[in-house]
Order: structure tokens, then C-alpha cells, then sequence
């Protein structure tokens, strides 16, 4: 993706991918390329379809009727949902409601790079991983765990204790930890030269 995007927005939409996954035997690259066209098309998107496209992400898309003479966004949404549902562990009414308040906003806050990260959502491409970017020194949850661990050792906990607490803390791995540790002092001193 060339276009630049609100990193909230970002995370948003990378948090409401966690609790859908794919109906069986529907593909979500086919069934929302029409919706993925007019997302990263210039085409203005209408509130009707943005509150389907939120309901979608909060995963309470199939408890509406569908109106006769929908727009073409709505109808394209409809046919999108279709690929989705519950994830198996997150509920979408939970990852998705942060997206849903985005989406439900000013649509003209969409620029170009949120548009192109629906897009990405709604095919799937989310799910498969290829478009995350990755975690660098500056991104917050790996500040956090930073954070984290050294607060621990500050208050005098052993290093291999604090590593322990704060992976299981985070749901991560000891290695994990210590790669952050390394990529935000590494940071530190680029930044001190």
C-alpha cells in the first residue's frame, strides 16, 4: 500500500481482523472485490453503506434486512459479509467496535490509505499477514512491554524473573521480549549519536 493512513485507524482495523474469520468454502478475496473496488476507488462512500461496513466489522451484519433499491456500497458490503463470521476466540462486537466508531464518523476522514486498509480487510488480505507491518522501537505495544520490564527491574526483580513476568504479562515469548528489548536500545542509541 503506497498511501499514507492514520495509525489508529490502522490498528483499528488490524484489532476488528482478529475476531472475524472466513465463512468454509467462501472465498473473501471474490466475494468483496466489488467492495474493495469502490474502497480504493475516489468514488464517496455513503453513510448507508459505511453502517453496514461497521456492522460487518462488529459482526451483527446478517440481523439487518436488506432494503429494496440498496446502493451499490451497501448491496457490495452485504455480499462481503458473506465471506465473514465469528472469529473462534475474539468477538467481533469487541475487536471491531473501535472500526465501527471510525467508520460511523465523518466519512470524509477516510482518506485514500484507510480506504485501502478496509479494502485489505474485507478481501482478506489482513488475515494472511502480508500487508502488517511490522514491529519497530517506536510501536506502543512493544514501548509497553519495554516499559514494563523495566519497571521490574527497577524495583530490584532478578532480569530472567522480569523477562518471565512481563512475557507472561504480555501473551509473549521470552525471546520476544528480550528482541524488543534489543530493537528499543538499539533505537536509543542511534538516537543518542
Amino acid at each position: 500500500m503506497n498511501a499514507s493512513y492514520d495509525s489508529a485507524f490502522g490498528d483499528a482495523v488490524r484489532r476488528a481482523a482478529t475476531g472475524l474469520r472466513t465463512a468454509a468454502g467462501i472465498d473473501p478475496e471474490i466475494a468483496a472485490a466489488p467492495l474493495a473496488a469502490i474502497l480504493r476507488s475516489g468514488r464517496a462512500l455513503d453513510l448507508d453503506g459505511l453502517e453496514l461496513l461497521a456492522r460487518l466489522v462488529t459482526g451483527n451484519l446478517r440481523k439487518v434486512r436488506q432494503p429494496v433499491g440498496e446502493t451499490i456500497m451497501a448491496h457490495a458490503v452485504r455480499r462481503a459479509g458473506t465471506a465473514w463470521r465469528h472469529g473462534k476466540r475474539d468477538d467481533p462486537a469487541i475487536t471491531g467496535a473501535a472500526l465501527a466508531a471510525a467508520l460511523r464518523g465523518d466519512p470524509a476522514r477516510l482518506g485514500p490509505g484507510e480506504r485501502a486498509l478496509l479494502a485489505d480487510l474485507v478481501t482478506g488480505e489482513w488475515r494472511r499477514g502480508e500487508n502488517r507491518p511490522s514491529k519497530g522501537a517506536g510501536n506502543r505495544h512493544v514501548a509497553a512491554v519495554v516499559e514494563a520490564f523495566r519497571n521490574r527491574v527497577s524495583i530490584g526483580t532478578a532480569r530472567k524473573v522480569a523477562l518471565a513476568d512481563t512475557a507472561n504479562q504480555f501473551s509473549l515469548t521470552e525471546r520476544t521480549v528480550e528482541t524488543y528489548l534489543a530493537m528499543t536500545a538499539e533505537q536509543e542509541r542511534a538516537s543518542d549519536l
